[in-house]
């Protein structure tokens, strides 16, 4: 007798797994119906691993067990895309470096011991790698230095989240430079990292920097930074209620085409409003969580003689699509006759909408 699972293409099965992404428990009680469903939703399950320190497992004891699963198991180590080391332990990171990772593209790291560098070096240094994330809250200056040192060239997108540094480098701490050159910057609540990228000590070369995302403008070392990144920045992004936009001088950045916002506030209107008479802008993005627009907002979108898009992302969540669409034609009726404006409702959730796609 045929069996069910012979008479359709195994891509229409794993279509269907494909929904359940996100959904471990579901994706493993899957996985165990048949063999069809397996590879499928193994794929999912082991895309995002994070590792942490656990009391009842001991120092280093998750890292160990997944060592032990990936080393029994090994054709699951092309499934982890996505790395989040959350224990800064030597031992957790000597587990995880033993791992021969072969499709990681990020990598997430929280501030861990001194004696564990060598092994993070190694996890920066995976050939795969492309995004590095550094999460809070106290990172050791010349740590950090170390860390950029041993990155893989192929690392182009490092993200700073709440970064608070706990020294500053020395003369002695000479480190070897490195060909790794940044294309994505992104700092949320992070303006101190400001003097780490500027110490003419870093390895990190900043020379082609075409997007830079940041939620503090409060940094005196500010102009330094732009004026570093400027010969090829492309893409900002701003919060739009953020006071510190009056330290932001675009006339740095003569190559801006694109500005995304996260919210629209006074801030931002004023620093489009001082936007210099030679600027490129073409494209404005907002995401938008009110009902109303900024009264003087649609003037100065339309004093931007660049301008050729304007896009609003709305948090659509319970709201019906053509009433969305008709709210904003009506509270934005110039750009919509010129053909500049365009409605889209988000895909994401509203907290998570400033955070990068870190993947690139």
């Amino acid at each position: 007798m045929t069996s069910t699972f012979t008479l359709l293409a195994q891509e229409l099965w794993d279509e269907i797994v494909d929904h359940l992404q996100g959904r471990t428990d579901d994706l493993k009680s899957l996985s165990l119906t048949h063999r069809r469903f397996l590879p499928r939703a193994q794929s999912h399950t082991f895309r995002s691993i994070t590792v942490w320190n656990a009391r009842k497992a001991g120092a280093g004891g998750i890292a160990r067990r997944l060592l032990d699963v990936m080393t029994s198991s090994p054709h699951l180590i092309r499934h982890v895309q996505i790395l989040n080391v959350f224990a800064g332990d030597p031992k957790s990171l000597q587990s995880l470096a033993r791992i021969p990772w072969s499709h990681v593209d990020q990598l997430t790291l929280m501030p861990m011991a001194a004696e564990a560098l060598g092994y993070a070096g190694i996890l920066v240094g995976m050939p795969s790698l492309r995004s590095l994330v550094f999460r809070p809250y106290t990172w050791d200056t010349t740590f950090l230095f170390n860390i950029f040192a041993q990155c893989a060239p192929g690392v182009k997108v490092f993200t700073f989240v709440d970064y608070t540094p706990t020294s500053k480098p020395t003369p002695s701490t000479a480190l070897t430079t490195t060909c790794v050159k940044p294309t994505h910057l992104f700092m949320l609540a992070s303006s101190r990292v400001f003097d780490l990228l500027v110490d003419p000590r870093s390895p990190l070369d900043l020379s082609a920097v075409v997007d830079f995302r940041c939620t503090d403008f409060s940094n005196p070392r500010l102009g330094i930074l732009l004026s570093r990144i400027s010969p090829s920045l492309t893409h900002l992004h701003v919060v739009g209620n953020d006071r510190t936009l009056d330290n932001l001088e675009l006339e740095l950045l003569p190559r801006l085409d694109h500005i995304d916002a996260f919210g629209i506030g006074p801030p931002l209107v004023h620093l489009l409003k001082r936007l210099p008479a030679e600027s490129r802008i073409t494209t404005l993005t907002f995401a938008h969580f009110e009902q109303t627009v900024d009264d003087e907002l649609e003037s100065v979108l339309l004093a931007i003689p660049t301008l050729q898009h304007v896009n609003m992302r709305v948090d659509g969540k319970g709201l019906e699509w053509n009433a969305v669409q008709r709210h904003y034609e009506s509270e934005l009726p110039r750009l919509h006759e010129s053909g500049l404006l365009s409605v889209q409702f988000l895909s994401s959730e509203g907290a998570g909408l400033f955070l990068p796609e870190l993947r690139i």
